[in-house]
């Protein structure tokens, strides 16, 4: 591919006048990407002014886009509207950053609140709104209780206080009437401080953040007059209080007593909720929000725990990054979604400040922060005017003003505070200080509190810190200068004025001691005392290293997080140092998520040292993607992509480098244009090849073959000639001249020749046999209608992207190969046709489109083998490497700017190939032995394996006529339950004295499973549950439809799809069992699976969201996989579950091959994910050790993952060619001494 000098990247997404050039550059592209040079001789501008057009800087004059649309083929009337849009948007935009204020029309808050005024923004509550307007009517004391970011303070402000305006919520026999005062308020340190003259007859005193009543009032006293003054007071009260502290409200009797009635619970916003509270501000100010991206922040949301305010942050920094008046998928991708909004915010704004300001920026949001004891971190308002007395903190208001600007802080009158407390949460570097500095800032809050008690006592000197107060303080202060910096004068003086003391009153006991007799035993006392001092001193160090060491992995494995996209090759050594500095579940987490990580490499060549700084540069990556080669004047430079390093530089072609027709596929090969026609270029060699051949002049075109063993060459107006590359002997002359080639494609082994000439039909040539093949089935393929196309592997056929698809016909029969459908529009490229690329053996093609990579078997079409998001915004150069386990292409606007490579895991290679995929299957508990299932017939199957073992025939009618597997194993895996037959179940015993046993049913079955020695569950469409035994079927429940049968307890107990547990010995579901939907509006349970210990039991639905339960269905513990994962359409999605054998690990496979697993002890947090497979997942289990998880697909009957943290290292260390550099881990782990880590 030809290009010119290295365009700068643009960002679309910063504004309008990059956003128009981004969109010059794709019509540039869609016309060929033909060179400036080339433009500029049609229109009457040079090749610079057509450049800039498109450079990013300035919008272009109407007469140079008209030259520069006509140049390029496009519609000049739509292109002149887009430009004047483009600069009225452009003096919008001005205008608004000239008020120094640009989110003055901000419709959401970010991490702020919804204040009252903010009405006709607050969606999403209104019926929440009602409720609680008339609780407040009914009772004179509420309490509004819900977690952290539930949007509590948002609730009273927005929402109730103008339903209170209103009048709708009048006291008993008052309705309509309006409140006389409304007052907001919240405790702060003294909150007894309050004007008791806000608690009027008919006034509405609102409490907001009611839990600093515990966090940072420490006075009891104060606070039980703060208490009983909102209990005691005629006015109507509603607190708002953090659901974490609600416990502590039980301490003081009133207060329980008065929350007792009229206690109201926030919940989640439902996904209808949340919709509304996105795109309901938008609307109100005139924007238009994408539907999917209102699909994925709802997603993103819906189980996100407090996440309202990480929504609002992340519509907030969408919002600024807006197309015109839309809201983007794009911008909200670029800020990291909901989850890395925040931090994406913060470290940005922290990693622009130099050492001072990043300090200051340190101490100054640690001065806001209030360390939990056994709850959650809080916030702590300060006063701003205590800034005046940092004088250790440099630039302090600079930094102070730069964080209120980026919305991290608010200064609301005069005290100063973090604009939400989910900051603490999101942002990990904070959280990481906070963890390192735990206990030094509870020593700084208890010295702040014991400093005011000094000096509301006039200084006495009987409040001074004395003995172990005093050490750790000085401890404390003297070990952390960051903390020392935010010491205000009072405590300065206080902690000075405490040490003097503790000087003069050890001089004087050092004098008295003097005088006493048994100095020796006072030593050896001392000496004690100082051992002991030391040793809890040591332990309390130790202590402290440990948690800072523990704190710095979880924000090392939080940033590995962060860089899987943009830098996969630091991810992946980030990743095994953040475990191997510590061994949490953070880290573990994030080591089997390197290790299911398919972006491996990002090798940027758009940077100054990839990129030459000269004209006619000519880029291309080599067929298998393993090498990028950069031709240019003074040098050719190469690179190893496999291995991310530079290759030896070659040597430049000088001046010849402006008459570079084309790169061979392998790199080693150029075509150049020369007078006396066109010479073939040995790179390494740095000389011609032999002579030249061809047409002369600069208008020549050349196409290398596969092998770049013949080239095509043709010159404008003359015939297409094929050529021997080697001997320089013409191979095919097509006879008739043609004035443009559009697309000209070689076959791999040079025997065909395809083409596209300018307004005509394909038209495909027998080289060796010098004539052309009839191919009237081409005018229906419209073939040449697409953007381009290849011949397979084999040759034998023509394989073009049409929209949403790749075709392949047959070039002498016209039959078509099966279809491969890659999805909905909307793709990667303008036209929406794919890019593909064959591995060498044609077994495989990977896809690009659509914003997706795929990769398929062309023996099977039916469901790809993979698939892997890509957000560039435009790529070319696709590259299949099967034998090198990798996936390429190139990422860059109309030039190469970066190469991504991709990880194939190895089953991609794997499967029974050309065979019919299972239906279902199914392990036994320790996954020794495996059932399939088939039309007519079941395999069982080794476990370790997934050899045949043995074939059970069953009649068609048996099969597909239910939702569930009719197979089970029995809990040892030593019977097989299946139903052979509409009226009968066979068991199956394995081992040295194998036994078949027929239980006879009635019809119309729907579940099975085993029961005790000789016998069955089984449920029936309509008749309930049987249970079935040799000489025996009996039916001990009412006859009425309990569901199908998914799973069997060893206790006896079945779960059915209905949600229903029943224990069958009582004869009745089981006692304290959720009869029914679990979860409104849910459905059916499509999987279901009890934990060998039956502590657990799993449930999956069919949207794909999966709970787990305590074992007997009371209490919902988590759940694990949100139903927004699922595909659309109303498509039916089962999941596959397994425990292993201790209960202690939960795997879940899903409808796309995506694998997670989960320890049952932390369920709520984000599971570790394993390497895809290669199709939907069928079925799970554990090695009886639980070292290995096995998985089905419908495929593969077995593929085998090890669990072993210390093996999933290694794995990890190899695909990232080794740990971090000493380089890399001073800039990423400062505060940890270097170690080696692969």
């Amino acid at each position: 591919m030809a290009v010119g000098r290295a365009e700068k990247p643009l960002d679309p997404a910063s504004g309008p006048v990059q956003r128009f050039a981004h969109e010059l550059r794709l019509l540039r592209q869609k016309a060929g990407s033909p060179t400036y040079r080339a433009m500029a001789r049609q229109a009457s501008y040079a090749a610079p002014t057509l450049s800039a057009a498109a450079a990013g800087d300035r919008l272009p004059s109407p007469a140079v886009l008209r030259a520069y649309v006509l140049a390029c083929g496009g519609d000049l009337d739509a292109w002149e509207r887009r430009l004047a849009e483009a600069v009225e948007e452009t003096l919008r935009f001005r205008e608004v950053a000239a008020t120094g204020d640009l989110d003055a029309v901000a419709p959401y808050p970010g991490l702020g609140r919804f204040e009252a005024e903010h009405r006709e923004r607050f969606f999403g509550r209104d019926a929440v709104v009602d409720d609680l307007v008339k609780l407040v009517g009914r009772h004179g004391f509420v309490a509004v209780v819900g977690a952290s970011g539930s949007g509590k303070s948002s609730l009273l402000r927005a929402g109730l206080v103008p339903a209170l305006r209103d009048g709708r919520a009048g006291r008993a026999g008052h309705a309509g009437a309006a409140p006389s005062a409304i007052r907001i308020l919240t405790p702060g340190e003294h909150p007894s401080r309050v004007d008791q003259a806000l608690f009027a007859d008919d006034a509405v005193v609102l409490v907001d953040q009611f839990e600093e009543v515990f966090t940072l009032c420490r006075d009891r006293a104060e606070r039980a007059e703060f208490i009983g003054l909102l209990t005691g007071a005629r006015a109507r009260v509603v607190i708002a209080v953090r659901s974490d502290f609600y416990g502590r409200c039980a301490e003081h009797e009133a207060l329980a007593s008065a929350l007792r009635p009229a206690t109201f619970l926030l919940g989640p916003m439902s996904p209808e909720q949340l919709r509304q509270a996105v795109v309901g501000p938008a609307v109100a100010e005139r924007l238009i929000v994408e539907r999917e991206l209102t699909a994925r922040i709802v997603a993103d949301v819906a189980d996100e725990p407090g996440g309202l305010p990480l929504m609002s942050h992340a519509l907030l920094e969408t919002w600024r990054r807006r197309r015109g008046r839309t809201m983007t998928v794009a911008a909200y991708e670029a800020i990291g979604g909901v989850r890395g909004a925040i931090a994406h915010t913060a470290e940005a704004l922290f990693t622009g400040f130099d050492d001072v300001r990043a300090r200051t920026a340190r101490a100054l949001l640690l001065w806001l922060v209030t360390p939990g004891g056994g709850t959650e971190d809080t916030g702590r308002p300060v006063a701003r005017s205590e800034l005046e007395d940092l004088d250790e903190l440099g630039h302090a208001e600079e930094v102070l003003e730069q964080l209120v600007r980026a919305r991290l802080l608010t200064v609301d009158g005069r005290m100063v505070s973090l604009a939400h407390e989910a900051l603490i949460g999101a942002w990990p570097r904070l959280r990481s200080w906070i963890e390192a500095d735990r206990e030094l800032l509870r020593v700084q809050r208890r010295l702040t509190e014991a400093a005011e008690v000094w000096a509301a006592l006039g200084r006495d000197a009987g409040a001074l810190y004395r003995g172990s107060q005093l050490e750790s303080a000085c401890e404390a202060f003297a070990a952390n200068p960051v903390l020392r910096t935010v010491l205000t004068s009072v405590e300065r003086a206080f902690l000075e004025a405490s040490i003097a003391a503790s000087d003069r009153e050890r001089r004087a006991a050092a004098r008295t001691a003097r005088t006493l007799r048994g100095l020796v035993a006072a030593l050896s006392v001392l000496l004690c005392l100082a051992l002991v001092a030391g040793l809890a001193a040591w332990q309390q160090s130790r202590t402290a290293e440990r948690r800072a060491t523990e704190a710095e992995a979880r924000r090392v494995a939080a940033v590995a997080a962060t860089l899987r996209r943009s830098d996969p090759r630091t991810a992946l050594r980030l990743s095994v140092a953040a475990w191997r500095i510590a061994d949490v579940p953070e880290t573990w987490e994030g080591l089997y998520g390197a290790a299911a990580q398919r972006d491996v490499d990002l090798l940027e060549a758009g940077s100054a040292e990839l990129a030459p700084d000269h004209n006619d540069t000519w880029r291309r990556l080599s067929q298998n993607g393993r090498t990028l080669t950069v031709v240019g004047p003074d040098r050719t430079r190469r690179w190893d992509v496999a291995a991310g390093r530079p290759l030896p530089d070659l040597a430049g072609l000088g001046r010849r480098a402006v008459d570079i027709a084309a790169v061979s596929p392998d790199t080693g090969t150029v075509a150049l244009r020369t007078p006396e026609g066109v010479r073939l270029w040995d790179l390494a060699a740095g000389r011609p090849t032999g002579g030249a051949f061809g047409p002369p002049g600069d208008d020549v075109d050349v196409w290398f073959g596969a092998d770049a063993r013949t080239v095509a060459v043709h010159g404008r107006g003359g015939p297409v000639r094929v050529w021997d590359a080697r001997g320089g002997r013409a191979l095919l002359d097509t006879g008739r001249g043609r004035e443009e080639i559009r697309v000209l494609e070689i076959a791999p082994d040079g025997g065909l020749l395809a083409l596209c000439p300018d307004g005509d039909a394909l038209q495909v040539w027998d080289v060796r046999e010098g004539r052309r093949l009839p191919t009237p089935w081409a005018a229906k393929a419209d073939v040449c209608g697409q953007d381009q196309f290849q011949f397979t592997p084999d040759g034998r056929a023509l394989a073009a992207g049409v929209p949403s698809a790749l075709r392949s016909w047959e070039v002498r029969s016209g039959r078509e190969r099966p279809r491969i459908v890659t999805g909905e529009a909307g793709p990667t490229r303008t036209s929406g046709s794919p890019y593909a690329a064959f591995s060498a053996d044609g077994s495989h093609v990977a896809t690009l489109s659509a914003g997706t990579l795929l990769l398929w078997r062309t023996a099977d079409t039916s469901a790809p083998l993979f698939r892997h998001p890509v957000s560039a915004l435009s790529t070319s150069e696709l590259a299949l490497d099967l034998d090198g386990g990798a996936i390429r292409f190139t990422e860059g606007d109309n030039l190469v700017s970066a190469v991504r490579t991709i990880a194939l895991t190895g089953t991609e290679r794997g499967g029974r190939q050309g065979e019919t995929p299972f239906s279902s299957a199914r392990f036994n508990q320790d996954g020794t032995r495996l059932v399939t299932t088939h039309p007519e017939k079941i395999e069982l199957r080794d476990g370790a394996t997934g050899g045949v073992r043995d074939t059970f025939a069953v009649p068609p009618a048996c099969t597909g006529c239910s939702p569930v597997p009719l197979t089970s194993f029995s809990r040892d895996g030593r019977t097989l339950a299946y139903l052979s037959a509409p009226d009968t179940v066979t068991l199956r015993t394995f081992g040295p004295h194998p036994t078949v046993t027929s239980l006879p049913s009635r019809t119309g079955v729907d579940g099975v499973a085993i029961g005790g020695r000789d016998s069955a569950v089984v449920t029936r469409t309509s008749y309930g549950v049987d249970f079935l035994a040799l000489g025996e079927s009996r039916a001990p429940l009412p006859r009425k439809r309990y569901g199908s049968l998914l799973d069997r307890a060893s206790d006896g107990r079945i779960i059915t799809d209905e949600r229903q547990l029943i224990a069958p010995g009582e004869g009745r579901p089981a006692r304290g069992a959720r009869v029914g939907r679990v979860m409104p509006g849910e459905g059916l349970a499509a999987a279901a699976v009890f934990s060998p210990n039956g502590r657990h039991l799993a449930m999956s639905d069919y949207d794909g969201r999966v709970t787990l339960w305590d074992g007997d269905g009371r209490t919902r513990l988590a759940v694990l996989t949100p139903g927004a994962d699922a595909g659309t359409g109303g498509e039916r999605r089962r999941s596959a579950l397994a425990f292993s054998a201790d209960g202690g690990l939960l795997a879940v496979g899903d409808a796309d091959g995506g694998l997670r697993f989960w320890s049952t002890d932390a369920p709520r947090s984000a599971g570790s994910p394993l390497p895809s497979a290669d199709g939907p997942v069928l079925a799970l289990a554990f090695t009886s050790d639980g070292s290995r998880l096995r998985a089905a697909t419908p495929l593969t009957p077995v593929r085998t993952y090890p669990l072993g943290l210390e093996r999933t290292a290694g794995a990890v260390c190899a695909r990232a060619g080794g740990g971090l550099t000493r380089e890399a881990w001073a800039s990423y782990l400062p505060a940890v001494p270097y170690r080696e880590t692969c």
